[in-house]
């Protein structure tokens, strides 16, 4: 688990410098490559997705709800990004449905409400349960929103490392 550490570490160094300077050519191409193997150890996306994503995703365990057709609907969180989260659900909405998602955050007692829209589907017959459900893109996040994204992917980020080192 080390190695695995070491390079959570070095993703996250390069991922700070990315936010504050941004990267050289080969620190991008390194920031890829760690990007790649940390969604491979926690399993969250394809190669083709994974290259397309701003930021790793990252485990995160919350509740959320949304409205569909009339009724409230409330399923688990899996992972966060920077731009969107994966929610795992058995019925997903179609690809390119808007809506609020409303995050609860135990801790704290508090729900927040980011607008998003369906991403990616994963649905099929051979998929493991835990697998299923839909990537949301945040959309139209004001400032606010924004720093609670920032907010809870740290934390995510925080938690994942810690996983790591026990």
């Amino acid at each position: 688990m080390e190695n695995m550490l070491s390079v959570f570490r070095e993703y996250g160094r390069l991922e700070r410098m990315r936010e504050d300077q941004g990267l050289s050519v080969e620190q991008l191409e390194r920031w890829t490559f760690l990007k790649r193997i940390l969604a491979s150890h926690f399993r969250t996306g394809q190669r083709e997705h994974v290259d397309k994503q701003q930021s790793l995703r990252v485990p995160s365990q919350l509740r959320v709800s949304f409205e569909s057709l009339g009724r409230l609907r409330e399923c688990l969180m899996t992972n966060i990004s920077r731009g969107g989260v994966f929610v795992s659900t058995p019925d997903p909405l179609p690809i390119g449905t808007p809506f609020n998602l409303r995050i609860h955050v135990a801790e704290t007692g508090e729900t927040h409400s980011l607008s998003g829209e369906v991403a990616s589907v994963n649905t099929g017959v051979d998929m493991m349960s835990e697998d299923e459900g839909m990537g949301i893109r945040f959309t139209q996040l004001n400032e606010e929103q924004q720093a609670l994204v920032e907010r809870m992917y740290g934390k995510a980020l925080d938690d994942a490392m810690t996983e790591l080192e026990s």
